[in-house]
């Protein structure tokens, strides 16, 4: 039997997600937002969960088939040891914490009385102290049968990797990884309709025309423009179903397929109030940061990830973990209205009709799903249907990262990412 290692303890509850992989639409639905708990989560309905003193990892059970491993296990470099009620680990330069007085310019809050110095132009225009943002490359865009996307690569050769971002998200979430990988592997990483510099087509009223599937056909678009017959697929988040149905689609042009932390075919349920948070994300800058911080927490001290107090970063977080969060944070108001609010209708519509989740026998593809038991976003319960009815899936557990590993430890992820891939 599978097991996981890192095991839920006492006070760290178990993310209390419904469904079974079977009959998803008989489950109940948990609320987005609870009061006097942690920040809000915009992409799904999980539960908070409390923060836990970071351990060191333990290899855990590994056995043939559908797997459940501690992933430190199978990646030894990058394990570390943390002294109970340590900050979460985070990569980069491991600096003391700062000084006395310094900690209202590591702020971003909703409703925090101090400024936040964090360089993010504000939507109601007032200016905050600026600080110089992460330096991008113009991104080449490219004209596809379905519309004009903008994406980047790096490296060269035969092995090619498809990168297949999240929801909210760009092609800039592995921007601290991409420079650590063989320059051997090529990795594409491409932008969705409606984010970054993709096109952005104006939602129908239903946001069919950002469907899931709609997704997927665009990125098989894009492996048609850029003459790429056959790749790999490494997806995060809701990428995670977008690469689902790419390979119902056109299964034989995909070889292995790396998920991290990612919403699967089962979809997820739209939580009361979560149109609510991300309206308001999408209004007010210090929303949106508090909202993203949940989805890379150990970046940010534990405390301050709670409703009503301000995100603040850790001391262990990187100058350019926190140049590039900042980045994310300002890439968010590029989004259409079709990604903010039609994704999440979207997943809804797929927990609703179950359709893709019983596709998933006939996947045969080898997958990896990388989760780290921090995650606030994606329920675990639907990791283990994933490598219950996939028939090559392995799940690897990583007790102290949260859902981002490729921002929160980008050394660990590109560890992984090259071990699977190969370079």
């Amino acid at each position: 039997m599978a097991r996981d290692a890192g095991g839920a303890g006492p006070g760290w509850p178990h993310h209390g997600a419904a469904g079974d992989g079977v009959e998803p639409r008989d489950a109940g639905a948990r609320p987005a937002v609870q009061p006097g708990r942690r920040v809000p989560r915009p992409l799904s309905g999980t539960c908070a969960v409390r923060a836990h003193p970071p351990r060191a990892h333990r290899a855990g059970g590994c056995g043939p088939g559908g797997t459940v491993r501690d992933g430190a296990g199978a990646h030894r470099a990058g394990e570390r040891a943390h002294a109970p009620d340590a900050d979460p680990p985070a990569e980069g330069d491991w600096r003391q914490p700062a000084p006395r007085g310094t900690r209202g310019a590591d702020r971003g809050r909703p409703g925090a009385r101090r400024r936040r110095d964090d360089g993010v132009p504000r939507l109601d225009g007032g200016a905050v102290a600026a600080r110089p943002l992460h330096q991008e490359k113009q991104m080449p865009r490219i004209k596809t049968e379905t519309l004009t996307m903008g994406y980047q690569e790096h490296g060269t050769g035969d092995n090619v990797v498809l990168a297949v971002h999240g929801n909210l998200g760009c092609a800039n979430w592995l921007d601290l990884a991409l420079p650590l990988l063989p320059d051997q592997l090529r990795v594409v990483t491409a932008e969705w309709r409606g984010c970054g510099d993709s096109e952005k087509p104006q939602p129908t009223t239903d946001f069919s025309n950002y469907a899931m599937s709609v997704h997927a056909r665009d990125h098989l678009a894009l492996l048609d423009a850029l003459g790429i017959a056959k790749c790999h697929l490494y997806c995060h988040s809701t990428g995670g179903i977008i690469a689902s149905y790419m390979l119902d689609a056109a299964p034989d042009r995909f070889g292995k397929v790396l998920m991290l932390d990612p919403v699967s075919p089962l979809g997820l349920q739209l939580a009361p109030g979560q149109v609510d948070v991300l309206t308001a994300m999408k209004g007010d800058t210090d929303v949106c940061f508090a909202g993203l911080a949940s989805a890379a927490p150990t970046l940010f001290r534990p405390e301050t990830l709670v409703a009503g107090q301000s995100p603040q970063f850790a001391a262990t977080a990187s100058a350019g973990q926190r140049e590039l969060f900042r980045l994310l944070v300002e890439k968010t108001r590029l989004l259409s209205d079709g990604v903010w609010f039609g994704t999440p209708q979207n997943l809804a519509r797929e927990w609703e009709s179950g359709a893709l989740a019983a596709r998933m026998p006939a996947m045969k593809h080898e997958h990896l799903i990388l989760y780290g038991k921090m995650d606030y976003w994606i329920p675990r319960d639907h990791m283990d249907v994933m490598v219950q009815k996939l028939p090559n899936a392995r799940l690897e557990l990583f007790p102290s990262v949260g859902h981002s590993m490729n921002l929160e430890q980008p050394s660990l992820f590109a560890r992984v990412f090259t071990d699977y891939f190969g370079g």
